[in-house]
């Protein structure tokens, strides 16, 4: 899980390269715990910010 945390971090404070990018997307299409993780995360900081 803190893998999951530490790559979704990454990819929205848009800190990956290209190639990281395309395997993190890759990578929520195929697995479900990462594209929750994902998710739960993005909602979290969308609640954040406007709250």
């Amino acid at each position: 899980m803190e893998e999951y945390i530490e790559s979704i971090e990454k990819f929205l404070r848009g800190q990956m390269s290209q190639e990281e990018e395309n395997v993190f997307k890759k990578s929520l299409m195929i697995g479900v715990h990462m594209r929750t993780c994902a998710f739960m995360i993005a909602f979290l900081v969308k609640t954040q910010k406007t709250g």
